[in-house]
C-alpha cells in the first residue's frame, strides 16, 4: 500500500488528496457527507510491533479518523469506544498511506466519504459501494490543492 505513495515521490508529485470509505461514529459524520480528517488514529498496528494506537496528525482540520484493521465491519462496542476517544469516522484503511505520503515528505489531505453508520447489523460491502458511489459527487468539492 506504500509502494504507490512512494512512486507518486519518485514522479515529482508533491501533494496528494486520499478518499476512503468510512463508517460514521457520531452525528456529526452522517452517511453521504464528506469529511476533511485532521488526525488519523491507527489502531492497525505495524507486524512484530506495538500493539498501542499511534496519532497520525496531518493538520489543523478537527475530524478524526480511528483506522481498524480489517477486512471486517466494526462491532456496537466497538462504536462506544471509538466515538468516547473522540473519533468521528473508522474504516480499514489510511493508515499506512498516511505514514508513507509523511516519509516521503508529501503534501496531503485526507477526505473520508461516509458511506454508513458504523455498527449497524445490516451494512455490507455492497452498500457501503452505492453509497460511497452516491456521495462521490459531494467530496469532490473537498478534493482542492493542498
Amino acid at each position: 500500500l506504500s509502494l504507490p505513495i512512494f512512486s507518486l515521490k519518485e514522479w515529482g508529485v508533491e501533494q496528494v488528496t486520499l478518499t476512503y470509505a468510512a463508517g460514521a461514529l457520531n452525528d456529526r459524520a452522517r452517511a453521504g457527507s464528506a469529511l476533511v480528517i485532521g488526525t488519523v488514529v491507527d489502531f492497525q498496528g505495524f507486524p512484530g510491533g506495538s500493539s498501542r494506537p499511534t496519532n497520525l496528525r496531518i493538520g489543523p482540520e478537527p475530524s478524526v479518523y480511528a483506522a481498524l484493521p480489517g477486512p471486517q465491519y466494526e462491532t456496537r462496542a466497538d462504536v462506544r469506544v471509538l466515538a468516547a476517544l473522540g473519533a468521528d469516522v473508522v474504516g480499514m484503511s489510511c493508515a499506512v498511506e498516511v505514514r508513507a505520503a509523511r516519509v516521503a515528505g508529501l503534501a496531503l489531505r485526507v477526505v473520508a466519504i461516509v458511506t454508513n453508520r458504523a455498527g449497524e447489523a445490516h451494512t455490507n460491502h455492497e452498500a457501503v459501494l452505492r453509497e460511497a458511489a452516491r456521495a462521490a459527487g459531494g467530496a469532490a468539492r473537498l478534493v482542492l490543492p493542498v
